[in-house]
């Protein structure tokens, strides 16, 4: 478990909400290559740069939001060899990956439902008895 420090540049931070993955929701897309076994994994911002002309610098870095996974391309191919035909599909990482925005992050573990989850399993532990050792 080690962290790796990748760069990419945010492609689309839309108001909408995309239908990528089964249910629409507010996803950023970024320009940054993952792999499977990244989702989860916190994608930070550093806000430095050129803004309305002029230059920014910034040393501090900001949670955008985790990674929800990866665009996939695919391409259907048809390949003749002498008389024996191959036809497929092809896929591979576009290098576009999603990413779950903090604030929508905020909003679902300030979700009421989620809060009384939580209250309720930290009642029931308080109301265990510790085993003697």
């Amino acid at each position: 478990m080690q962290p790796i420090v990748r760069q990419g540049i945010v492609a689309m931070m839309p108001d909408e909400k995309f239908p990528l993955v089964g249910t629409p929701m507010k996803l950023y897309l970024a320009d940054v290559h993952v792999f499977g076994g990244n989702s989860g994994s916190p994608a930070f911002i550093n806000l430095g740069g050129f803004h309305g002309g002029n230059l920014r610098v910034a040393e501090d870095y900001h949670l955008l939001g985790v990674v929800n996974g990866e665009i996939i391309e695919d391409e259907h191919f048809n390949l003749q060899l002498a008389i024996t035909f191959i036809r497929g599909t092809a896929a591979g990482n576009s290098g576009i990956s999603t990413i779950v925005p903090a604030d929508e992050l905020k909003a679902l573990l300030d979700d009421p439902r989620l809060q009384a989850i939580r209250d309720a399993e930290i009642k029931a532990k308080r109301n265990v008895p510790a085993t003697a050792h």
